[in-house]
């Protein structure tokens, strides 16, 4: 084993070349151990996360309308009343 790859069984850090040579390690690294961060010109390039990782934490964010929904507190002395009055005249009309 070269010292490159101790480290990234080590850290979880794999330099490029060795997360290209070892792909299959660096998988079953990601299943076991978690996220496993491939690095290029030594930066952080990409982390190799299991799927049922990946799925938790890109699950669709809820929608403004699901939030309000679900606030506790009463919108209604919140939000203003919509104004009763006809709306203003644009001259578009024919």
């Amino acid at each position: 084993m070269n010292a490159s790859f101790r480290l990234a069984m080590k850290t979880g850090s794999w330099q490029m070349e060795e997360a290209e040579c070892r792909f299959g390690e660096l998988v079953e690294r990601a299943l076991a151990d978690g996220p496993q961060t491939v690095r290029r010109t030594g930066k952080a390039a990409v982390v190799v996360v299991s799927e049922s990782e990946f799925r938790k934490t890109a699950r669709p964010a809820k929608t403004l309308f699901a939030l309000l929904r679900e606030c506790p507190e009463d919108l209604r002395e919140i939000v203003p009343q919509r104004s009763k009055e006809p709306a203003r005249n644009t001259g578009f009309e024919s």
